[in-house]
């Protein structure tokens, strides 16, 4: 685990409310309902020779409610990049948030 101090706001681009919502389907199977999970997200910055690198550690949750599952289809990013159907919406509720910066001085 990264003993750096995250910022409090979240990464560009990265949803709010509390929770996480990655997406399943494709791929290896998504983890069970209330199974323990992890979310990690990186940037790098080739130019500026930085970047910083984000794991969320917690519980799985699917999300079965239709109307949180059209809010989320709404946020900006939410159409999967690797294309094909992604029908299943995990959420990953945090129990523990570690990050570091990378270069920059």
């Amino acid at each position: 685990m990264c003993e750096s101090l995250v910022d409090p706001a979240p990464p560009p681009g990265a949803p709010r409310g509390g929770a996480t919502p990655p997406r399943g389907g494709g791929g290896p199977p998504p983890p069970p309902h209330h199974s323990p999970a992890s979310f990690q997200i990186d940037h790098l910055d080739d130019r500026l020779s930085e970047g910083w690198s984000v794991l969320m550690v917690g519980t799985a949750q699917h999300v079965e409610d239709v109307d949180e599952q059209e809010r989320l289809l709404g946020l900006a990013g939410a159409t999967p990049w690797a294309g094909g159907s992604r029908p299943l919406w995990v959420r990953v509720v945090p129990d523990e948030v570690t990050g570091r910066r990378i270069g920059g001085g």
